[in-house]
């Protein structure tokens, strides 16, 4: 830590109790609540908005006023801004400020090597257009600034595939085949939600992904991967939450959502965690019929998908072309977190599987 000069040092606050009795353990976990990050409420989002959930009613907003209680205070909690928030960023359908991935890479290369540090936890919500084919979550590992230790990936309802024509529940692993974590990262949780009547389509999808062990980028090279650490899930019990939130959606009114003003979610939540031990080679599930990437040039003839209508036209870039967003919510009370087990989803483990075959056009 480098020398602060008499010129700037701060007093040392000799008069204070805070200082003079209480240790630096309490004043830190003092600065850590007084410092938490909690919604706006004086901006809350539509309540049709995608993006409406708990959790995320409206902007979060740190409340930093202690900060400038006196310049010692600020040296020693400051770190506590950037370290206790996570920062999440919409794929699509969020917040136009915090949507797309040209807002993300302009927060993360706005940060100086210090944020860098002290920012620990992200949450990316992800369509599945976004993030089956794996390029889109490495392009953005790969930025030297992008290193969290704990990142949290949401599928939202809305984030299927065709769930406004309501759709059987798929997914392609290609992005968890080619995952390359940061080298920071020491933690991944993965929320899968839909409705609570589609869980039985869900399960089948959260007991193959969580076979997966996920490789970590080498520090020194980031063309290379770790040859002693790697990610699992594999001893991480499953845990799972409820919500509720209005039968409409995008302002629609969906048929399959049936007659009541709400709608009850169900979010499964797995978790994988830092391993230090040699990942063997070819260490992964079998590849499944639905093995292929539905967004493979060679095999589906595109040009750009419409996120607001799930339809495929050809026209425009397919990402820069994408909804900015779509004002949406989902309004609720999470329930009390209970244990989870595999039972259910080793029961049909194909049922509703496997990446949707896009048309050709």
């Amino acid at each position: 830590m480098a020398a602060i000069s008499s010129a700037t040092a701060p007093n040392p606050q000799t008069e204070s109790l805070f200082f003079t009795v209480l240790p630096p353990e309490m004043r830190n976990e003092i600065y850590s609540w007084a410092l938490l990050s909690s919604e706006d409420t004086s901006q809350t989002y539509d309540e049709d908005s995608y993006w409406f959930r708990p959790g995320f009613r409206a902007p979060l907003k740190a409340r930093s006023d202690l900060l400038r209680t006196c310049r010692l205070i600020y040296l020693e909690a400051q770190a506590f801004l950037m370290s206790e928030a996570e920062h999440a960023f919409w794929f699509d359908r969020g917040p136009p400020e915090r949507t797309r991935i040209e807002k993300c890479k302009e927060f993360f290369d706005a940060l100086k090597p210090k944020n860098v540090e002290q920012l620990i936890s992200v949450r990316f919500f992800t369509q599945m257009y976004w993030l089956e084919g794996g390029d889109n979550l490495n392009r953005i590992f790969s930025w030297p600034n992008f290193r969290p230790e704990k990142l949290t990936i949401t599928i939202r309802y809305s984030d299927w595939w065709f769930w406004e024509d309501n759709e059987p529940l798929r997914m392609s692993d290609n992005w968890l085949r080619y995952f390359r974590a940061p080298p920071s990262l020491r933690t991944l949780v993965l929320e899968y939600e839909t409705l609570t009547w589609k869980k039985s389509q869900m399960n089948p999808i959260i007991a193959h992904n969580k076979q997966f062990k996920l490789r970590i980028r080498s520090e020194d090279n980031t063309d290379e991967d770790r040859k002693d650490a790697y990610l699992s899930a594999e001893s991480n019990p499953l845990t799972e939450w409820k919500w509720n939130g209005p039968s409409k959606l995008g302002g629609e009114t969906w048929q399959h959502h049936g007659q009541g003003d709400t709608v009850e979610y169900v979010v499964v939540v797995d978790k994988w965690k830092f391993v230090q031990g040699e990942l063997p080679p070819g260490d992964y599930p079998r590849a499944t019929e639905y093995d292929s990437d539905p967004f493979d040039e060679e095999e589906d003839d595109f040009d750009d998908y419409d996120s607001d209508t799930s339809q495929v036209s050809d026209a425009g870039s397919f990402e820069d072309d994408l909804s900015e967003g779509h004002q949406e919510e989902a309004q609720g009370e999470a329930s009390t977190v209970h244990q989870f087990t595999l039972s259910e989803a080793e029961e049909n483990p194909h049922q509703g599987y496997g990446p949707i075959r896009l048309p050709h056009i």
